[in-house]
């Protein structure tokens, strides 16, 4: 509780954790992550306990009139600093905009979920067909971590549609790559991209773990790659193992320090952010 530091991507951030006394009711909780100092996080705590004691912070919670729309808006502006894949989730976010940004957020509700997966499965992808279960899945979490944000601030009380249930539905598989498959497509790729491809085929790792995997993260003595939760989409911690294949690529890239990206673009020497876009 109280004022604590954390290591985020090689960063050092400050987290806020406190009980706030409400004048009319039990204490709640409020956390808030991805302070930059820690002068700040202790002047927010301040902040918090003194408003909390005038009643300034709960009578904010109850007078919360922010649309879907603008607080998609406070949190693109974090994720854009703190979220490498921010590209993608901004395609997500835009949708959710579409159709849920007029809505005051601390109205939301789980039938809002549900219209809004009803109207988008009425809707084309790019490849020309309904969005997956699993895409849908994606944008309702973009939701709730949004507003979930907006909880940690103190804009809502609570997050509207916590009970929303995901559909967890597995897309199907329509092909396999097989060995002599890969084979062929590593012959056919550049040359930057092929530390990726054997990493991908030999651990299984999903594409944003491999693109921000950084050297502090590899023990090629134990042969092993650490994943903490900050590292992986379903925040669990994982140890993957190496395969003899892909221990030799990376003993043959050139060794970085710490929180240098294991397979850095070429052009700007940072992790990659859209292989599509190389």
């Amino acid at each position: 509780m109280g004022v604590r530091k954390y290591q985020s991507y090689g960063r050092t951030l400050w987290k806020v954790d406190a009980w706030l006394v409400r004048p009319d009711g039990p204490p709640i909780r409020l956390r808030q992550s991805k302070i930059p100092t820690r002068e700040q996080a202790v002047a927010l705590e301040a902040k918090l306990k003194t408003d909390a004691f005038e009643g300034q912070f709960f009578e904010r919670l109850r007078m919360a009139t922010e649309t879907t729309a603008e607080l998609l808006t406070q949190y693109e502006k974090l994720g854009a600093q703190e979220n490498r894949a921010w590209s993608t989730e901004s395609g997500r976010a835009a949708h959710l905009r579409r159709h849920l940004g007029q809505v005051r957020a601390s109205a939301l509700t789980v039938r809002h979920v549900e219209e809004y997966r009803v109207r988008r499965s009425t809707e084309k992808t790019r490849r020309g067909g309904p969005p997956s279960p699993a895409t849908l899945d994606r944008e309702v979490e973009l939701l709730k971590r949004v507003l979930n944000h907006a909880v940690r601030l103190g804009t809502l009380r609570h997050n509207p549609i916590a009970e929303a249930r995901l559909l967890r539905k597995p897309n199907v598989r329509r092909m396999v790559v097989d060995e002599e498959m890969f084979g062929r497509l590593f012959e056919a790729s550049e040359e930057p991209l092929r530390p990726i491809l054997v990493a991908a085929f030999d651990t299984g790792m999903r594409k944003r773990e491999i693109l921000d995997l950084r050297w502090e993260q590899v023990d090629l003595r134990n042969g092993t790659i650490t994943l903490a939760p900050q590292d992986t989409k379903s925040e669990a911690p994982r140890l993957v193992m190496l395969t003899a294949r892909l221990a030799g690529t990376l003993k043959a890239l050139p060794r970085g320090i710490g929180a240098a990206p294991v397979f850095p673009n070429p052009k700007t020497g940072r992790a990659w952010e859209d292989l599509r876009r190389s």
